[in-house]
């Protein structure tokens, strides 16, 4: 295996095999055929046929990680790898923002229903309690 140095000068492997790359982010090797077979990620493959990943493949799992993990669909994701336009990657995430916004809000509407049920339901169960003298 072949290694290369990182910024700090210390060595980095320069290729790694899928289940490397899979135990490395913490993900099956599924996943990285499903990103492979989605399009935003396009791993070298050997003479054999095995997929190679590069520490640049690395960097770009790292990004899809993080964007998966924002809840962006695959194809927002296949759009701002692709693009090199800093518009449409900004369009892109601003979208995502704004439908991030409105389940938030739709989530803090749920929270104060729930928080009225749960006022109605105190103030029935204190009126059923027995006086005590």
């Amino acid at each position: 295996m072949a290694f290369c140095r990182d910024r700090k000068g210390e060595n980095m492997q320069e290729e790694f095999l899928i289940g490397e790359m899979a135990e490395l982010l913490g993900v099956s090797r599924d996943t990285l055929r499903i990103y492979e077979e989605q399009g935003i990620l396009k791993p070298k493959r050997d003479e054999n046929g095995f997929r190679k990943y590069t520490p640049e493949d690395l960097g770009r799992l790292i990004g899809i990680r993080c964007y998966r993990g924002s809840y962006l669909p695959m194809r927002e994701i296949r759009r701002l790898f692709e693009s090199s336009s800093p518009e449409v990657r900004i369009q892109v995430l601003e979208e995502q923002l704004r439908l991030e916004e409105q389940a938030l809000l739709q989530h803090q509407k749920n929270i104060r229903r729930l928080q009225l049920a749960r006022s109605y339901y105190r103030a029935q169960q204190e009126e059923m309690e027995p006086v005590v003298c």
